[in-house]
């Protein structure tokens, strides 16, 4: 069925032309996204810790020697390709744990590493570090190749030790890291207050996001300055109070429960063959990397 002409037609002027505005996210929004993203890599984090991978599969007391042994050996190590080998071996395990290694790269180097970077770059200059000039800069002034080794071994090492901090923060569950810190003969006081610093940061977050949500729910037309002052000022202290009042709720409740201060796991943290296997062939191969850099490097 055909339609008659003036029906398919289009009048000009009767739409509106169509307005591009850049939307500008206020404190609120800014505050409600920060937040779920800190709840979102909490639950990653957790979704990462319950997979099925190598290093999963150990116990938690086991993944903290290896981690103190990376670590302690990245300090003492003084050549390059150490560090690299290092690096490598710690890549392999985060793939070997179903990690994403773009994930894990991106983590680790997004802050710390970076950081030092930024911060051990002045080094590169021959005003701190005399050697054979790599790129003039201006007259007198240039980036020596010594400098540039230095600064790149110092970033090697950090990026190293946060690299195992976190493949062994991400396939371990908090709960089960703290109760092998208990093991470890750690002070049960300074597990305790790791434990409620972690649990009552996602407790407040919600808490947060839940205020926000409801002050923008009922925000009509945006408020003034010192309006949003005052309501920040007042939401502050309802948190401290809220804060406050409910640690000892929560501490009468365990206490209700049966805690005495002891760190609980209901995983397993006795070592079994894979653990003593695994930390045999850590604490062989840290040995071997610094005797091999000592004898032929």
């Amino acid at each position: 069925m055909m339609l008659p002409e003036w029906l398919t037609e289009q009048e000009k002027g009767l739409l509106p032309t169509p307005v591009r505005s850049k939307y500008r996210r206020g404190f609120l929004d800014k505050t409600i996204v920060g937040i779920g993203e800190l709840i979102q890599n909490t639950l990653l984090r957790e979704r990462y810790a319950s997979r099925e991978g190598f290093m999963q599969g150990l116990t938690a007391r086991t993944k903290i020697v290896f981690m103190i042994a990376l670590v302690l050996t990245a300090s003492f190590a003084r050549r390059l390709e150490v560090l690299l080998i290092l690096y490598l071996i710690l890549l392999m395990l985060s793939s070997a744990s179903h990690i994403p290694l773009s994930f894990f790269i991106f983590r680790v180097w997004l802050f710390i590493p970076l950081f030092s970077a930024f911060i051990v770059a002045p080094a590169t200059l021959n005003l701190f570090t005399p050697g054979d000039p790599l790129i003039t800069i201006s007259d007198g002034i240039y980036i020596t190749r010594q400098g540039v080794h230095a600064a790149v071994f110092f970033t090697m090492r950090v990026a190293v030790s946060v690299s195992a901090v976190v493949l062994v923060q991400l396939v371990t569950k908090w709960h089960d890291l703290l109760a092998s810190l208990s093991s470890l003969s750690v002070p049960a006081l300074f597990i305790l207050i790791l434990e409620m610093c972690y649990r009552y940061i996602i407790l407040l977050s919600e808490i947060v996001t839940d205020m926000h949500l409801a002050k923008k729910s009922r925000t009509i037309e945006p408020s003034s300055t010192s309006a949003g002052q005052k309501w920040v000022g007042g939401s502050m202290a309802f948190l401290f109070r809220k804060s406050f009042a409910l640690s000892g709720h929560v501490y009468n409740a365990m206490v209700a429960r049966g805690y005495t201060g002891e760190v609980r796991s209901e995983t397993p943290t006795r070592l079994n063959s894979r653990d003593y296997v695994f930390l045999a062939c850590t604490l062989l191969a840290c040995m071997m990397l610094l005797f091999l850099e000592r004898v032929f490097l």
